[in-house]
């Protein structure tokens, strides 16, 4: 149906944006994005529709099944959307929808389009497999990764096995557009808040939540906090077998682990426990 061919158009572009190598292409294809989602947002205030709809709504018929509840949905997302609004402020939240939509699209893509080059000696890369080493090998003893590259990210983070070198290219690559992205995140937040109160609900996660199975934020935040507490446990005990790897590794008898160790000891207890 139509809804399927315009996911397969969306899904497509998304696609390029993220993947191509060439940079114009990435460019045209966050734009078509962005004019996409603009005019996704815009089918939701389709007036004469909605008159139309909730006219028949009016009429109470008498409907069973996936009818009703197509019915149902479908003045759910009317609703949502700030139908049931006066012009004025139904227009000011798709307007808010739409600079929220662009807003996001371009946090995202700053991020795929971020490059961040590091420079480290063979010493520096102890630990990583000879193959990947000769494939980002630049001059006599310096490998030149790309912290935004995630095969670069991942190899080092699993095998290096100088914590320093961990610790650098993780801190770079959650920094990568950091200058764009803050100020954006601040944007994103605050029309979040807004569009939350302008449609009645007290939190965007109340908004967001409300079609999911939790039904509101409150409800999904017990839920994870619960599975939180159960794992727990678990979680503890393998933070205990990472911590005495790496007080064995490094021998410091008093070592705690970092962020930026747990995919490499993770790695480390598959290989001696699991191999």
């Amino acid at each position: 149906d139509l809804a399927f061919d315009l996911s397969l158009v969306a899904n497509r572009t998304y696609m390029l944006k993220e993947t191509s190598e060439n940079a114009e292409h990435r460019a045209q294809a966050t734009e078509s994005i962005k004019q996409f989602d603009e005019w996704a947002v815009g089918l939701d205030y389709r007036e004469d529709v909605y008159r139309v709809v909730k006219a028949y709504a009016d009429s109470s018929p008498r409907l069973i099944g996936e009818a009703k509840r197509l019915l149902e949905q479908t003045l759910r997302d009317y609703r949502r959307a700030g139908l049931h609004l006066g012009k004025p402020e139904r227009d000011e939240v798709e307007r808010l929808r739409k600079e929220l939509s662009a807003a996001t699209t371009e946090f995202r893509t700053n991020i795929t389009n971020a490059k961040k080059e590091l420079k480290f000696t063979g010493a520096q890369l102890e630990g990583l497999p000879e193959s990947f080493l000769e494939q980002v090998k630049t001059s006599d003893d310096e490998y030149t990764l790309q912290a935004n590259v995630t095969f670069h990210y991942l190899n080092v983070m699993r095998s290096a096995k100088p914590e320093a070198t961990r610790k650098r290219i993780s801190g770079e690559r959650k920094r990568l557009a950091r200058e764009k992205n803050i100020p954006l995140l601040k944007t994103v937040l605050q029309l979040r808040a807004t569009i939350a109160t302008k449609l009645g609900y007290k939190t965007w996660a109340d908004y967001k939540c409300e079609v999911k199975m939790a039904g509101n934020g409150t409800t999904a935040r017990e839920f994870l906090m619960d599975l939180k507490r159960g794992l727990e446990p678990k979680w503890q005990s393998e933070l205990e077998q990472f911590t005495e790897l790496k007080r064995r590794e490094t021998g410091d008898a008093n070592a705690t682990l970092k962020m930026w160790d747990a995919f490499y000891y993770m790695n480390l207890l598959k290989k001696e426990k699991y191999s």
